[in-house]
């Protein structure tokens, strides 16, 4: 995706904003629970392959809000797979 508006659609759980350059993100993550997340975003097989690294401080923190973390990151690769649709039946 190289439209920073359609990637600021999809990126975050419901009520997140942010705004994004294209193909290698970066973000530190410091309201609440703080973490570092790379997402790559790499040309495969005729789609878009997405790599995907979260790194959190402690195995505790991360153990401790797992549960919140993996419902925040479905959230994100459902408004994602959303975006995509919308541009393939735009297009």
């Amino acid at each position: 995706m190289s439209d920073p508006a359609r990637i600021a659609r999809c990126w975050g759980p419901q009520g997140f904003t942010t705004v994004f350059p294209d193909r290698l993100f970066e973000i530190e993550h410091f309201s609440g629970h703080h973490f570092f997340l790379t997402i790559e975003l790499a040309p495969k097989d005729g789609g878009t392959e997405v790599s995907w690294r979260q790194t959190f401080d402690t195995v505790a923190h991360y153990e401790h809000i797992a549960g919140f973390v993996a419902a925040a990151n479905e959230q994100n690769l459902d408004r994602l797979a959303t975006e995509v649709a919308r541009a393939k039946s735009a297009a």
